[in-house]
């Protein structure tokens, strides 16, 4: 009958791995997650190990990968959208005036914050 609590001893194997994806994860700023870790072991420092093996201990270890955001390409319409409608564009950069209030414009400033977008 099995005894519940009971840990497994960490061998010398698993720490020197732990200290090996601990220096590669930090001096990558955080942005490798098992996949790049597991290659950058088995190229450079030549160790043979495998992802599972990568994964569980940065699971242990408590590291997680923060991806980046993708950009998302602006896209060109001419029909109306949810925000309103994109008008043709009548001044082609010539933003002279002779008199007070002949020209107006306005820009939408687009911050990526977390998972969210602002607007300004």
């Amino acid at each position: 009958m099995k005894t519940k609590g009971k840990k497994k001893k960490e061998s010398k194997k698993d720490q020197s791995l732990k200290e090996y994806i601990s220096l590669i994860f930090h001096e990558h700023k955080g942005r490798y997650g098992y996949r790049k870790i597991h290659a950058v072991l088995n190229n450079q420092y030549q160790l043979p190990v495998s992802e599972k093996v990568v994964r569980r201990l940065m699971r242990e270890l408590g590291l997680k990968c923060q991806s980046r955001m993708k950009r998302k390409q602006p896209v060109k319409v001419k029909k109306a959208t949810s925000a309103g409608y994109i008008y043709e564009n009548l001044l082609k950069r010539n933003f002279s005036t002779t008199r007070l209030n002949e020209k107006w414009v306005t820009d939408v400033t687009e911050i990526a914050v977390e998972d969210k977008k602002l607007f300004v």
